[in-house]
């Protein structure tokens, strides 16, 4: 009987090793609660659940936000999150920074080198090593 239970407890304590990794890694209620607060800190809000979601490492959180259901999706860390609600469905927010890697990223898609543009039939006023240059366009017709 001894033995058995020896063995019993042993197979628990290795389970049980594996397990906590698994379950450290893991989004909670309060870390989904606290991420939520960077988010809405001027808004009362309620973290009804938390699950996986279908994505790979991304965690779906059910809140009351505003009287009505909204989901938030966070990663497993809690440090970015993707918005819900009509004005910023869908962003991605780096909850440390407090920055919207969307905006960052729809931003650098708009940029230009500034040594492409053709300066063939520019008229450059001012020092044409400045440190800070800006480039004007004008249709003539």
């Amino acid at each position: 009987m001894r033995r058995v239970a020896g063995i019993a407890l042993a197979v628990m304590l290795i389970l049980t090793a594996f397990a906590l990794p698994a379950l450290a890694k893991g989004m909670t209620k309060q870390k989904a609660a606290n991420a939520a607060k960077k988010l809405f800190r001027d808004f009362p809000f309620e973290v009804v659940s938390v699950k996986e979601s279908k994505v790979k490492g991304l965690w779906q959180v059910a809140l009351v936000l505003e009287n009505r259901y909204r989901i938030l999706y966070l990663d497993t860390d809690g440090k970015v999150a993707i918005l819900p609600g009509p004005e910023t469905q869908g962003h991605m927010v780096d909850l440390e920074r407090m920055a919207s890697l969307t905006n960052e990223a729809t931003s650098e898609l708009g940029k230009i080198d500034f040594k492409t543009i053709p300066l063939k039939d520019a008229i450059i006023l001012g020092d044409k090593d400045a440190k800070i240059q800006v480039a004007v366009f004008d249709d003539p017709y």
